[in-house]
């Protein structure tokens, strides 16, 4: 593991660090943070928590935001988290002062979780060196995750069994907080237990959540909570229907960087291009379901074979409305939209590649002019084109391989085959 071997300490994983970007620095911080959380909960009901006012929503709005900006570097969640970071600050060290136990590079993060980070070890500082024997090894795992290209956000939060003493601190807050009831509570319950077991979080939702205004979270539970409920009925809403597209879109690994903003560019530019691209891509599908629905089939397995077909374009097309609900009406695209877009772009692509291709013989054969081919180039030559307005070449090439002709509508390429077949018959 090279350097990561030698990470034991504060300083060492101190001196790893300093080469590291700040999302890798935020993602260490984060995990870290978020592996001694249980102990922090577990002492809120004593003097010193109760004296400064201190709650376990404070530091889940920290805890949140910090996970947030390592998926989310955008400066909209930066403010939220110098914001945060500095309500927290203000109960748990009046006048501003932290008292840091553990190495200055929790600072490096800027105010993203450095507070955090940096108190919950504070006060928890002859804990953790108890548990150093399993903490270091956790470290450890991150960081070689984070040089091999891996996220360690996909692993459990400690490399072999969970410490007996958070174990216990952790079960005891999740009852407590079963006790207070809610879906609000129980959406805190469920954000811990995906990072401890390493499983996807609803990222989109989290940075909504990030984003509620401080003046909300000032006034604590009875105050945001509602609005985290709102938050979560309206994605329950949005999720109902989405089906496969949804299932599909979480098992998606995450773009690199410079993507997601190649398309955050794209999503500004070609504002005004990109609903007329949409209108051409549904228009093709609604086509091709109709023209499937109409036909009479011969066999059994015809008629399975356009019904999956037909669910495939209907994959498509809710694919298609998700992207243009994505895109901004107005002003300049965020990276959360953009990492949205790109993703049902990704998946979009890869559900196109299931229709079936258009032969050489069948163009030949004039199946062309009956119409079974010409709403599939059609909407392939649609997707290639929103692709490229997207900012994804790349996934337009892949348009380009679903099809044995790429032609464009009122083909060259299609007459030209049909023309040197004709040759070809000729004695």
């Amino acid at each position: 593991m090279g350097k990561v071997a030698g990470i034991e300490d504060w300083e060492t994983l101190d001196a790893w660090l300093s080469g590291r970007s700040r999302e890798d620095k935020v993602c260490i911080v984060h995990r870290a943070a978020m592996r001694v959380a249980p102990l922090f909960w577990n002492r809120l009901g004593e003097d010193w928590a109760r004296k400064r006012g201190l709650t376990a929503l404070m530091s889940l709005r920290l805890l949140l935001i910090s996970g947030v900006a390592r998926s989310y570097p955008a400066p909209e969640v930066a403010a939220a988290a110098a914001a945060a970071d500095a309500a927290y600050t203000d109960a748990a060290y009046p006048g501003g002062r932290i008292e840091l136990a553990i190495s200055s590079f929790a600072i490096a993060v800027e105010p993203t979780t450095a507070t955090a980070f940096a108190t919950t070890f504070a006060v928890f500082a002859t804990e953790a060196t108890a548990y150093a024997a399993a903490f270091w090894p956790s470290v450890r795992m991150d960081c070689a995750t984070l040089e091999a290209g891996g996220d360690p956000f996909t692993l459990p939060l400690w490399d072999g069994p969970v410490p007996e003493r958070i174990a216990d601190a952790w079960a005891q807050t999740r009852q407590e907080w079963a006790q207070a009831g809610g879906p609000v509570w129980a959406f805190w319950t469920q954000f811990y237990e995906n990072a401890l077991a390493g499983r996807p979080q609803d990222w989109p939702l989290l940075y909504d959540i990030a984003l509620i205004p401080a003046k909300d979270w000032k006034g604590g539970p009875d105050r945001v909570h509602p609005i985290i409920e709102a938050m979560l009925k309206r994605r329950a809403d949005q999720e109902k229907g989405k089906g496969e597209v949804a299932q599909d879109l979480a098992g998606l690994p995450a773009a690199p960087r410079p993507t997601i903003q190649q398309v955050q560019a794209a999503l500004s530019l070609n504002r005004v291009a990109l609903p007329p691209t949409f209108d051409a891509v549904e228009g093709f599908i609604a086509l091709e379901i109709a023209r499937l629905q109409s036909r009479n089939h011969q066999t059994d397995d015809e008629a399975e074979e356009a019904r999956r077909m037909i669910r495939t374009l209907s994959f498509l097309a809710e694919a298609v409305l998700q992207m243009r609900a994505a895109v901004p009406a107005e002003g300049p695209a965020k990276e959360i939209q953009a990492r949205d877009v790109e993703g049902l772009a990704r998946v979009y692509m890869k559900k196109l590649g299931d229709l079936p291709r258009i032969k050489a013989e069948e163009v030949v054969e004039g199946i062309w002019s009956a119409g079974k081919g010409a709403c599939q180039v059609g909407l392939i030559g649609c997707s290639a084109a929103l692709m490229v307005t997207l900012g994804l070449p790349a996934l337009a090439s892949v348009a380009a391989a679903t099809l044995v002709f790429v032609p464009k509508l009122g083909s060259d390429a299609i007459k030209g085959a049909v023309e040197l077949a004709k040759s070809q018959a000729k004695p």
